[in-house]
């Protein structure tokens, strides 16, 4: 997705959709509980199976809602839940001879949901690995139980058809919803070389491109401003020490000037050894005040135990009828002049 296009956080999407899924799953534990106390004919490990799982659905949702646990956590134990209590189920009433005689029961509607949360909650390949064995276990058992039931003259055949369309569906939604999976981690890794520099790690100038159109777009009351900072006889480092040594440099200016920014504020890669700072909701004093600590962080400790450097800064804050490139116009022209007026030093736009 475009760095313009406001992103929902995943986590918190986690914990939302984990969140609805543990609660309807409480509502519908409770409603079986409900209705089995009125159905003579349930069993009384049928009660107590509910019952559990309304005590272990209900722990975990105010966990969940509390933040006392994490998300992982939380999902794991979800999923861990769902595919004792499915396969032990349907376990349950082949060995009994229900799944023969009745069919999958009311509780097989949840079969399916367990798919999704695999996919959501763990990585590609073991997602499919999990949701394969959970579909495959729940094939055999069903099927054991309808051959013996047919070796022995206890099978109704109109349970077959349900079952084996269960089963079927069931299949294509598993294999709808890999592939859907893997076209999105697939979109993800190029996504992600597209819009963070291999070298140091940071957004590229395509990812600030959008952050500057948000805030062109909606400008605080206060304004924004920019930094375009350059690593000062940059050449020199590599002519002297080697590129790999450059390299090396690139990076940990890229840590120092993140750990110098507040949590709004944006750096980039902008190219070669030159970085692009998005300070958001700043006016002109807060922008010099982060310029002071950016290079501060750069010069406050030699690089690779042995190299001293400085950065040049040139601000620019945002003025009325800006646009991106007027913008970093001005802020390239003031860094200029603070590498022809000696470097290591700051200069403001006007």
């Amino acid at each position: 997705m475009p760095p313009n296009v406001p992103v929902f956080p995943f986590e918190r999407f986690r914990r939302i959709f984990l969140l609805g899924v543990l609660g309807m799953g409480l509502l519908a534990s409770l409603l079986s509980l409900l209705m089995s106390e009125r159905s003579p004919g349930v069993g009384s490990v049928d009660h107590v199976s509910t019952s559990i799982t309304i005590a272990l659905f209900s722990v975990l949702l105010l966990a969940l809602w509390r933040g006392w646990v994490s998300t992982t956590l939380v999902g794991g134990t979800g999923l861990s839940l769902m595919l004792a209590y499915q396969l032990s189920n349907l376990a349950y009433r082949a060995a009994n001879g229900t799944l023969a005689s009745g069919g999958l029961g009311d509780g097989a509607v949840w079969f399916a949901l367990f798919f999704p949360l695999t996919f959501l909650l763990l990585p590609l390949r073991a997602a499919l690995l999990t949701s394969a064995g959970y579909y495959i276990t729940g094939v055999g058992i069903a099927a054991v139980s309808i051959l013996t039931a047919h070796v022995n003259g206890g099978l109704n055949p109109a349970v077959v058809n349900p079952i084996g369309q269960f089963f079927f569906s069931h299949l294509a939604l598993l294999v709808m919803i890999y592939l859907y999976a893997r076209s999105q981690a697939e979109y993800s890794s190029v996504h992600h070389m597209a819009y963070t520099d291999p070298l140091t790690g940071l957004p590229t100038r395509r990812s600030m491109g959008g952050w500057l159109e948000r805030e062109l777009g909606n400008p605080s009351t206060i304004g924004f401003s920019i930094l375009l900072v350059d690593i000062d006889h940059f050449k020199q480092v590599n002519d002297t020490h080697g590129h790999a040594t450059g390299d090396q440099v690139l990076r940990e200016v890229g840590m120092r000037l993140s750990s110098a920014l507040r949590g709004e504020d944006e750096v980039c890669r902008w190219g070669g050894e030159e970085f692009l700072v998005l300070a958001a909701n700043t006016d002109r004093q807060g922008a010099e005040h982060l310029a002071q600590r950016m290079s501060e962080a750069v010069r406050k400790e030699p690089f690779l135990g042995r190299l001293s450097l400085t950065v040049s800064v040139g601000l620019a804050c945002w003025q009325e009828g800006d646009t991106a490139e007027t913008l970093v116009h001005r802020a390239d022209e003031a860094m200029y002049r603070a590498k022809a007026s000696g470097r290591n030093r700051l200069e403001i736009a006007g």
